[in-house]
């Protein structure tokens, strides 16, 4: 790769929402997880770790569809970009009349 190019890659899990943000300019509010990192020349691949462990509560739209997104975006390198995003979701399934009051 050479220098001065670069590729933003990212990875993530959302809810069939809107994309955007209620409270905030800079997330989604239907995003679970999201990772993002850029491959550099001095950095040719971008890997999260295999312990990466994040511990998220949320609850899916009234589809229960969960979306797995990765992207590479503003690719200057002009090389293809290979992903295999690798997860576990655990459920957990809570009765309704037991949700906190909103």
């Amino acid at each position: 790769m050479q220098p001065g190019v670069y590729s933003e890659v990212g990875w993530g899990l959302k809810t069939t929402a809107l994309d955007g943000s209620n409270r905030v300019d800079y997330a989604y509010d239907n995003s679970f997880v999201w990772i993002q990192n850029a491959v550099l020349p001095g950095n040719p691949s971008a890997r999260a770790s295999f312990d990466y462990t994040v511990k998220v509560g949320g609850l899916l739209e009234s589809d229960n569809a969960l979306i797995s997104q990765s992207f590479v975006a503003i690719n200057t390198s002009g090389l293809v970009i290979h992903m295999e995003p690798t997860f576990t979701v655990v459920y957990q399934f809570e009765r309704q009349d037991q949700w906190p009051q909103q």
